[in-house]
């Protein structure tokens, strides 16, 4: 199977991890600004860097892990549903509502899985506390308490430069800390 996975922070060096692990012949394709890979042990896992679009979409993808800046989410996603590929987009789908329906309709229409990275909803205590509201009434009130301090969040890179501090590439407590409001 083709992949193309879409950024290079973090959650996208985790996905490339986790995807070799379940799928160790997939042929892994990064999507990037810069060329190259600094980190030699996930350069083994990836066939090919690629640094614009037009290189990007030289081939055809299965499926694709879309874990760029939120505001690039949707466009990105959108062409990539236009020709077919299965899409796993990390949270927040977005950080503006513009281009979403549009997405949906084109997955449906193209047979495309679209999925967004909210992994808490399948965390057994969630889905055991969901479960049981049905039997035990109607949900009158829900409390849900997170938070996190920056500059602890990602040891060894500067919290200010990093898209959790910057609301224009979709950062910010209610993009980045979304998955309590998803549950």
């Amino acid at each position: 199977m083709k992949f193309l996975v879409i950024g290079a922070g973090n959650i996208a060096r985790r996905h490339i991890r986790n995807l070799k692990q379940l799928l160790p012949t997939a042929a892994i394709t990064l999507w990037r600004r810069q060329p190259g890979i600094d980190d030699p042990d996930l350069a083994r896992l990836i066939q090919r860097v690629v640094t614009s679009e037009a290189e990007a979409f030289l081939e055809q993808y299965d499926a694709a892990i879309v874990a760029s800046p939120a505001p690039l989410h949707v466009p990105t996603a959108q062409q990539l549903a236009e020709k077919g590929v299965h899409l796993f987009i990390e949270k927040p789908f977005s950080n503006t509502l513009d281009g979403i329906d549009t997405l949906i309709t084109t997955c449906e229409k193209n047979n495309c899985v679209l999925m967004v990275g909210y992994n808490l909803r399948f965390h057994a205590a969630l889905q055991a506390m969901h479960a049981a509201i049905g039997r035990i009434g109607r949900v009158l009130s829900l409390r849900a308490e997170v938070g996190q301090y920056l500059p602890d969040w990602r040891p060894g890179k500067d919290y200010r430069t990093s898209v959790s501090a910057q609301w224009r590439l979709g950062g910010g407590v209610i993009f980045e800390l979304s998955h309590e409001l998803d549950y």
